[in-house]
């Protein structure tokens, strides 16, 4: 069975930008409408069995300020990539790019998806448990340009990139590490190294995955290194960036601990495993979404594809519900 995870933010935001088209009420409503051509793209062209949409919950990064309190502290909203629309204040885009993903999440209510949403869990938490859960016989595509979920790649585990469209979006395990020299499973340790800017976690000053892979050579092996291994490896060494190693082993085990993914701690695992393995998908509510679409002018895109698919998924689920 092959499953189709959606880090749902993360493609939104991907929409958002780029889009400028208003409703006729003027609404800015492109990242709706880019959503859901976004959607159908990745369904046409990967023809799941089954889609996941993995959303943020209310205070989905309260563990993790709980550990660092400057977490994605002070993220601003997404600029526009396109001029044609502008908005007259921060607080008019702020209001409209919650009343955007509120009405994308709805309109994503008809369709045969699965859609997981936790109090206390972010989305790269659910893609987690996902990942954990699925057999080596089952094939997992998860879609996200953000590059924590490199350390979840792995056999039958894929990570489909949208902004890698001028060349092949797909990585696998053998693509990162001719990329980066950093295996998926040592690739959660080198970014606790190096940090990550967008999530305001300071890594090692002057300090990138380059010079990661070029002096632990080591990262390349399908085998899991800890921080006692690196500084076991730093030990005696005089060079600059050993010495950087072992004086910041607190930061590096702190940033560890709040970007790895390869275990999942979160108190709705059990939900999440009677979601993708015990439960179906609702059925595809076509009329219903037509009529909602309407006012958002969805109706003057063609998602003929993204309705053929959804009749498909939706009469498969029906059919396996039977067998069942």
């Amino acid at each position: 069975m092959k499953f189709l995870i959606v880090d749902f933010l993360n493609l939104f935001i991907r929409g958002y930008v780029c889009n400028s088209n208003t409703n006729d009420n003027g609404e800015y409503v492109g990242g709706i409408q880019s959503t859901l051509t976004i959607l159908q793209k990745l369904i046409r062209e990967i023809g799941p069995d089954k889609v996941i949409i993995a959303h943020d919950g209310e205070n989905g990064s309260k563990k993790r300020k709980e550990k660092l309190k400057k977490y994605k502290e002070g993220r601003s909203l997404p600029k526009l990539n396109q001029k044609e629309f502008k908005f007259s204040s921060p607080v008019e885009q702020k209001e409209n790019f919650l009343f955007q993903l509120e009405e994308i999440t709805k309109l994503l209510d008809n369709f045969p998806f699965i859609q997981l949403k936790f109090q206390n869990a972010e989305a790269d938490d659910i893609i987690s448990c996902c990942v954990q859960l699925l057999k080596e016989e089952n094939k997992t595509i998860i879609v996200s340009n953000d590059r924590d979920f490199f350390q979840l790649v792995q056999k039958n585990v894929l990570l489909y990139r949208p902004a890698e469209q001028k060349k092949n979006p797909l990585y696998n395990s053998k693509r990162i590490v001719e990329e980066f020299g950093i295996h998926p499973q040592n690739f959660a340790l080198a970014r606790a190294i190096a940090g990550d800017k967008s999530d305001n976690l300071e890594g090692i000053f002057g300090v990138g995955l380059k010079t990661i892979a070029k002096n632990f050579p080591f990262f390349l092996d399908n085998k899991p290194y800890s921080l006692y291994d690196l500084l076991s490896t730093c030990k005696n060494k005089k060079e600059k960036f050993f010495k950087s190693i072992q004086e910041n082993e607190q930061l590096i085990q702190k940033n560890y601990e709040l970007m790895q993914l390869y275990s999942s701690g979160i108190s709705e695992f059990e939900q999440v495993k009677a979601a993708l393995l015990n439960s179906s998908p609702p059925p595809f509510k076509m009329m219903k979404f037509l009529v909602e679409a309407r006012k958002h002018k969805i109706d003057d895109l063609n998602l003929s594809s993204l309705v053929w698919h959804s009749k498909r998924l939706s009469s498969e689920n029906q059919i396996f519900n039977q067998r069942g």
